[in-house]
């Protein structure tokens, strides 16, 4: 995502590897990274806070989580629409029923957030 904006900016980011969310998050709020990428669950407290200034959501379009931000595209960076996904995973030695049981609370609980 972070190459895809860069070139559709035209601008030169570098990257740093992180190892988590956390500290990924922490940077920018400490003023040693400019700028950050990242999921918005993991940094919509911030936004809310005041911590952190959000600029744009990366998908074609407006979220419904921050409806007040541009889409990347619609602020006129062309070609940089990214849709994230997050899977739901166990161990793989989860017993079956445990995966059944699991299932529909898991999606109930996502479409409760909706």
């Amino acid at each position: 995502m972070t190459n895809l904006f860069a070139e559709s900016a035209g601008i030169k980011l570098t990257h740093i590897r992180y190892k988590g969310m956390a500290p990924t998050v922490v940077d920018p709020i400490g003023g040693q990274t400019d700028m950050l990428i990242a999921s918005a669950p993991s940094i919509l407290q911030h936004v809310k806070n005041g911590k952190v200034r959000a600029l744009a959501v990366t998908s074609s379009t407006r979220s419904s989580v921050a409806p007040d931000l541009p889409s990347l595209e619609q602020s006129g960076y062309k070609n940089s629409a990214v849709n994230i996904w997050w899977g739901i995973m166990a161990s793989p030695g989860t017993p079956q029923p445990i995966v059944d049981s699991s299932m529909p609370r898991s999606t109930a609980s996502c479409e409760r957030r909706r």
